[in-house]
């Protein structure tokens, strides 16, 4: 019995160590959205009338942005024309669904930490 609680016990570790790299992967995934809006509205509050624009690889090129839409890539080298409204609407739309993702994750990681903490408490109990 001692043997099963002690398997248990790691397999419960385990997948709360991964339930933890998954919230921090969305906590990241949320800030990097907040600061993208945050890009959006400092180009229009900037006044610059020219940028660097990555072109891959480390290398930038200056631009001047001479449209108010932008160029989304939508998968298979589509691209669509958005505006800056629609881009904050679309990343806060995904920033919701981020917390709601984290949230519902640190729900599941409660859940293991609780368990860990009954086998644990168990397992003492079985050693007195």
């Amino acid at each position: 019995m001692n043997e099963q609680l002690l398997i248990k016990l790691s397999v419960l570790r385990k997948e709360a160590e991964e339930l933890e790299r998954n919230v921090q992967l969305i906590q990241f995934e949320i800030k990097e959205m907040e600061d993208f809006l945050e890009s959006i509205d400092f180009i229009k509050k900037s006044g610059f009338n020219e940028i660097l624009a990555p072109i891959g690889k480390g290398v930038y090129l200056k631009a001047n942005p001479i449209e108010e839409k932008f160029f989304v890539e939508v998968g298979a080298g589509v691209f669509v024309k958005k505006t800056r409204e629609e881009l904050k609407e679309i990343a806060l739309e995904q920033i919701k669904e981020l917390k709601q993702a984290k949230i519902q994750l640190l729900g599941q990681l409660d859940s293991h930490q609780n368990r860990i903490k009954e086998i644990t408490q168990e397992f003492s109990k079985k050693k007195v």
